[in-house]
């Protein structure tokens, strides 16, 4: 099944496959979105089984 990606999806995905295992805070800081924006981008990811927490 395809899925759709939210453009902070897309966001948080490139990052993380440049640099791995990084924290929320560092997620935050490199991609310049918000505290939210970076919880609920990970939440959806997790919640599509495309990353771990």
């Amino acid at each position: 099944m395809s899925q759709v990606l939210h453009p902070i999806e897309k966001t948080i995905i490139k990052l993380l496959q440049s640099e791995k295992n990084l924290t929320e805070q560092q997620i935050i800081d490199k991609t310049k979105l918000s505290a939210d924006q970076t919880r609920r981008g990970i939440e959806w990811l997790r919640l599509k089984n495309l990353a771990t927490v």
